[in-house]
């Protein structure tokens, strides 16, 4: 509400956190990635390549299931987490009996679907009430397996957060 009540547009903001904020230049070299995917396929491997080829980054976390990183092929500046143990205390099952308590108590509507991430409703971009309703927790799963593993994994003070449907061209 500060935020809106301070500044007429998205622009405004930009331009005000570009003039307060004191930008430096980090090596990639000194970058973290941290990657989450709940399977380690072909689309996986052409990004980690795609990561490793084109930024010299220090380390990619690739946060993906126990038998996902049973199956990865070590390589080199990439570290396989379990996604269970990547942030304490979050599991997917965990995370879905709080989404469904929350749903007995009348708190919020949730999709329990953990098979797959259902399909968006058109409303959910105007109504931020039902914009949560149409995620499964296994989206928000991902999401706080993304910014959880900034935290409780051993990374460098700068982190990049990278989706794994992502090919980095150049």
């Amino acid at each position: 509400t500060i935020l809106a009540n301070t500044f007429c547009s998205s622009d405004d903001f930009v331009h005000e956190a570009a003039r307060t904020t004191s930008f430096r230049t980090v090596p990639w070299t000194q970058i973290d990635v941290v990657m989450v995917s709940r399977t380690k396929d072909c689309t996986v491997n052409l990004v980690l390549e795609s990561l490793l080829r084109v930024l010299e980054v220090r380390r990619i976390w690739l946060v993906t299931s126990a038998s996902a990183c049973k199956c990865s092929q070590p390589a080199q500046h990439v570290q396989c987490v379990i996604e269970d143990e990547a942030v304490p205390g979050v599991t997917l099952q965990t995370l879905q009996a709080a989404m469904i308590e929350l749903e007995s108590a009348g708190m919020c509507k949730t999709h329990t679907d953990t098979d797959t991430f259902t399909q968006r409703d058109t409303s959910a971009a105007t109504d931020p009430v039902v914009g949560f309703a149409d995620k499964s927790p296994n989206w928000f799963f991902q999401q706080f397996l993304k910014l959880g593993s900034v935290l409780s994994l051993n990374t460098s003070e700068h982190v990049l957060i990278w989706d794994a449907d992502m090919v980095l061209l150049r």
